[in-house]
């Protein structure tokens, strides 16, 4: 139960630092960004399954976030968004979060 709640609180962690980059490029998809978050987090919680949040992979996490605030779907690479402003600061945001926390 711990690890599951310290793996929640991560992920939690990982999401609000991409809102902020959306807020940073585009600042009208600021509720949309938080609204992401809030349902992936809801999502996990409710997830009956905890070893599926256990190993959700956080690359899956933050392309999913993406996907909710650009409306694009099925984007399993970063190359797919291409040069959407937003997406590549979502990235960028991600890959300061991992290379800080890992």
């Amino acid at each position: 139960e711990e690890t599951l709640m310290c793996r929640l609180h991560q992920i939690d962690l990982l999401l609000r630092k991409l809102v902020g980059a959306v807020g940073r490029v585009d600042k009208k998809n600021c509720k949309k960004a938080n609204d992401a978050r809030k349902r992936i987090v809801k999502q996990m919680k409710q997830d009956n399954s905890s070893f599926e949040v256990l190993k959700s992979n956080n690359e899956v996490v933050a392309l999913d976030f993406a996907c909710d605030v650009t409306g694009l779907k099925n984007v399993r690479v970063w190359e797919d968004f291409g040069d959407d402003s937003v997406a590549l600061s979502i990235q960028d945001s991600f890959r300061d979060f991992i290379s800080k926390n890992s």
